[in-house]
Formats: structure tokens, C-alpha cells, sequence
């Protein structure tokens, strides 16, 4: 390709796209099939869009191109062709689109012609209504901030209308588009598209606005309904036609059609912009709900069954595409393939089952640098994948986002903490020393006594307020049997045995005292308590 034939050999552009044969061309451009290609057998069929070998290397077009496909990226709708891709290779560029099984509307209406069968009204306004919508979505398009672009196409003719079997209407070419952020500027005076539906207004130096495009989709819609030209471009005074004649409505070629239909047209065809309808959505309502469209299944009948011939031509090559792709004996896709997997990085070592940390217990401790402890990354962050948000790195997370709480080692527990016995864990007495009782006396086998645990501080003082409370009530209810039988017994108590009892006769030990010698001083005052009443 490239500097030879419009036929050249299969070529790989941008590293997955093998180019075909020609499917058409026009004034500055050649639309090729072409297939996507990539690993695995996965295989495509697209078109592409390439400058004609001689304006390559002009810079008027070149920018014009790539203006087309910035615009057109910019439109979503489904009765636009938009483009895949932008690919410049070896100093050309090409324009990767999707590729519609069908025909230009221009080819349909010459074969009509030549079929001397004029189009059914409504599959005419079924194709015009298209065109509309997708005229509709390009004047409201914006750019990623949300500001509008002012896209007017400036092109809208048959031409540039593609049919397509499954009946739906599709608009292709916005290389003449006008638009915000174009690297292309119009000279002044100059006119651009077919002169033929070029509005009234364009031609006495205005600028282009929607209602432009409004016009022209018009005059699309009378040649469809009529089945001949509405200006001639081989007619000297085409201009003059344009801004002066007078209009005749389309029934005034064709009886059969409603005076409705005539309303319609001859509004989008009025010379001042303002009397036109305000947008194309509004055109195309006014259009359904007056006359009526066919449906996609009506039109892709249609379709089939005037550009049969054509059809069968594309699909046979679209065949001979898919079959390349199929055998896989294209020396160009292999080569990609192979410098495809080739310039891959190489997968990272995982590793080893015995390299392994046991997450349970070899958890790694938060760092402490100068600055201060520095967290943990979340599980799947990679540093060398980052993104500029707001003019920050940003990192790309693999995984889901989780804190990055540091975790800590298992340690022993603190001598403060409290031990866990288990059922089987044995304490074993503590070993004799000097100081201990029975050192110098031979190993028993009776199992060693060991001391009760000494109490000190507030459970000391918690036992001697309630051994005071039991004294107390002790010690009243003695008194109070003395005063009914003086001959009763007096209550013993320690080292004081004499007729009267008070709580502060009882001898309480000191700190430092066992729990088991203050246990059975409790136990001996309940008991005597008891007996004290019994035998009163």
C-alpha cells in the first residue's frame, strides 16, 4: 500500500489491523476492508478509511482526516458510523471503522432510476428520519468536559447515507464537519460539500449553524420522495437556482404523494434559517407523526432487493476476508502475532510453596522511619501502576481496598498478662531452698503442701471490714440475750474470755497473714454464734 496501487498486497497497520481490498472510493479517500486480528484465532472484519496516494502529503487533508475522526468520536449514536480507531503507519493515516453491510443511498437511488421505480415515501422518510437522529446527537455532542463542540456536518447528501440490510440509516463522513477544536480552518468565502444541498445561507457568507444541516437533509428527502435532482451541478447557475428559484413541492412531480408530506419538506426547505423547524429531532417528529415511517425490516428489504447485485459482490469479498483469517497462512499475521507476544513482559516468578509466609504468623511489623511509622500498602496495590487524578499520582489497586492496619507477631505473653492453664498443663512445686521448711528432710512421696497464696493490700482489707461485720452482729445478739437471761453463757473470744463480747476483742491479722488461718477465724465465729442459740 502505501505509494502503490489502489490493489497493493495485505499490510499490517497499527500493530493488529491487516488491510484488504478496496470497497469504494470517493474524492479524497479509499475505503478498504479490513480485519482486526489477535490472539487465539480472534479475527474482525472492519473498514478503513485511507487518503489517496497523491494528497498524503497534503497537509490540508491529512488534518481534515484526522479531524473527522476526532469529531466523529464524539458521537454516540447508532445511526452514525464512528470510528474504531485512528492508526498513523509509515506516514499515512487510516481511519478504522466498523464495516456496514449495505449500500449509499446514491447507489440506491441511481439503481432505482434505472429500475424506473421510485422510492416507496415511506422508506423514504424512514431513511431521512435516521439521518435526523444522528444529525440530532452530532449538534448536541460535547467534549469530555461537557462543553458543547458545535458540530455542523456541512455534508449531509446521499452520498455520504448508508443503507444498510438491517433497514437502519447510518451517516458516515464528517471530514468537511465544522466544530470546535478543529486542527483545520475553513478559508474565507469557501465553501464546503456538495453544492447541490448546500444551504442558501453558506453561500452569501453566514456561518454554519444545525438549521444548515436541516436544509440539506431537506433536499435529501425531496430528490428520495421525487426520484430526480432538485438542482442540477452541471447547471451554470446552480447558485443562482439555489438562492432565487422557486421551489415546487414534491407532488408537483409525483400526484400520488400527500399534500402533507409537501408541508413538511417545503418548511426544511424555506431560504431563511429561522422559519426552518428549531432542530433536527423536531423534523424528524413532525415527520412520523404526519405521514408515517416503514419499519427496518420494510426497509432492509428494500435494500436487498435493489442493490442484490452489490451485495453479493461485498459479501463474497467479506467471505474471502473472513477466510484468510481463518486459514491463518497470512505471513503478516503471523509476524504479528509473534512480535505481539515477543515485546509482552515476561510474567513474574511466583513463589516457591516453601518461600511461602504462613500469614498467621509471619506478618511483617509496620517500619519507623525518621518521620514517623509508616503503614502497610493494601493487598494487590502495585507502585508502577499509577494514574494523575487532579494532578496526583494515584494508585491503580488490583485488589479490593482494605486499611492497612499493621498486624503484629505472635509474642509470649507479658508478665503481667494472665496465664491460660489448660487441663493437661502440670505446675510443678517449687524447688526447696535454704529458706524452706524441710529442706535438710529426705525426697516423700506424698505429693509437697504447698502454702496458700498470700493476701495483701485490698482484698487484706475487703476480708477484715467483713470479719468486723460478723463480729459485730455476733456480739449484739449476745448482748441482747445476756439482758433476757443474765445466767447465759458468755461468747469466747481469743486472748479475752471476759463476761462482755466487742467486736474490736477480735484479733485480726496483719498484712502479710494467710488466708487460711483468717478463714477459720471466720468459721469459729459463726460456730459459736450458733451455739449461743441453741443452747439459750
Amino acid at each position: 500500500m502505501g505509494n502503490g496501487s489502489e490493489r497493493d498486497e495485505q499490510r499490517v497497520v497499527g500493530g493488529r489491523y491487516v488491510v484488504h481490498d478496496p470497497i469504494g472510493a470517493g474524492g479524497t479517500a479509499t475505503v478498504h476492508f479490513a480485519r482486526m486480528v489477535s490472539e487465539g484465532g480472534f479475527s474482525r472484519i472492519l473498514a478503513v478509511k485511507r487518503l489517496r496516494r497523491e494528497l498524503v502529503d497534503e497537509p490540508e487533508f491529512v488534518s481534515a482526516l484526522v479531524d473527522e475522526a476526532r469529531l466523529a468520536s464524539r458521537i454516540r449514536h447508532p445511526n452514525v458510523v464512528a470510528p474504531v480507531d485512528l492508526v498513523v503507519d509509515e506516514g499515512e493515516i487510516f481511519v478504522v471503522m466498523d464495516y456496514v453491510a449495505g449500500a449509499s443511498l446514491a447507489e440506491l437511488m441511481s439503481l432505482s432510476q434505472e429500475r424506473r421505480k421510485r422510492i416507496a415515501p415511506r422508506v423514504g422518510t424512514a431513511v431521512v428520519t435516521n439521518i435526523l437522529s444522528a444529525l440530532d446527537a452530532a449538534h448536541r455532542a460535547a467534549d469530555p468536559y461537557g462543553r458543547p463542540l458545535g458540530i455542523v456536518h456541512r455534508d449531509v447528501s446521499p452520498q455520504n447515507i448508508l443503507v444498510g440490510v438491517d433497514g437502519v440509516s447510518r451517516l458516515l463522513d464528517f471530514g468537511v464537519a465544522k466544530g470546535r477544536g478543529r486542527i483545520s480552518t475553513s478559508r474565507a468565502g469557501q465553501v464546503k460539500g456538495r453544492l447541490g444541498y448546500t444551504a442558501p445561507e453558506l453561500l452569501t457568507g453566514d456561518e454554519p449553524n444545525p438549521r444548515t444541516d436541516i436544509y440539506a437533509a431537506a433536499v435529501v428527502l425531496w430528490e428520495a420522495l421525487t426520484g430526480r435532482r432538485l438542482f442540477e451541478p452541471s447547471d451554470p447557475e446552480i447558485i443562482r437556482q439555489i438562492l432565487e428559484a422557486d421551489l415546487q413541492p414534491p407532488s408537483h412531480h409525483v400526484p400520488k404523494l400527500p399534500s402533507k408530506l409537501d408541508a413538511l419538506v417545503m418548511r426544511g426547505l424555506n431560504r431563511v434559517p429561522e422559519a426552518r423547524y428549531e432542530s433536527a429531532v423536531a423534523f424528524a417528529t413532525a415527520i412520523e407523526e404526519t405521514v408515517g415511517v416503514a419499519t427496518p425490516r420494510r426497509v432492509g428489504e428494500w435494500v436487498r432487493e435493489v442493490a442484490a447485485a452489490g451485495l453479493k459482490q461485498r459479501a463474497r469479498m467479506a467471505r474471502e476476508v473472513e477466510m484468510a483469517a481463518a486459514v491463518g497462512d497470512d505471513a503478516a499475521v503471523r509476524q504479528l502475532l509473534d512480535a505481539t507476544i515477543a515485546s509482552r513482559p515476561q510474567p513474574r516468578r511466583e513463589a516457591a510453596v516453601d518461600e511461602v509466609a504462613d500469614p498467621a504468623t509471619e506478618i511483617d511489623e509496620p517500619t519507623t522511619t525518621s518521620e514517623g511509622p509508616t503503614t502497610l500498602p493494601a493487598p494487590g496495590f502495585d507502585p508502577k501502576q499509577t494514574r494523575v487524578v487532579g494532578g496526583a499520582a494515584s494508585p491503580i489497586l488490583k485488589g479490593p481496598a482494605v486499611p492497612s492496619t499493621p498486624k503484629r507477631r505472635k509474642e509470649a505473653p507479658a508478665v503481667s498478662d494472665p496465664l491460660e492453664l489448660r487441663p493437661e498443663r502440670r505446675i510443678d512445686p517449687p524447688e526447696a531452698t535454704l529458706a524452706s521448711p524441710g529442706a535438710d528432710e529426705p525426697p516423700s512421696d506424698k505429693p509437697p503442701v504447698v502454702d496458700p497464696p498470700v493476701v495483701e493490700g485490698e482484698a487484706l482489707r475487703r476480708a477484715q471490714m467483713d470479719l468486723k461485720s460478723v463480729a459485730a452482729l455476733a456480739g449484739a445478739a449476745h448482748e441482747a440475750k445476756r439482758a433476757v437471761a443474765p445466767d447465759a453463757p458468755t461468747l469466747p473470744s481469743g486472748t479475752n474470755s471476759g463476761p462482755s463480747f466487742a467486736p474490736e476483742d477480735i484479733e485480726l491479722p496483719v498484712a502479710g497473714g494467710n488466708q487460711f488461718w483468717i478463714v477459720l477465724i471466720v468459721i469459729a465465729i459463726l460456730l459459736g454464734a450458733l451455739l449461743i442459740y441453741r443452747f439459750a
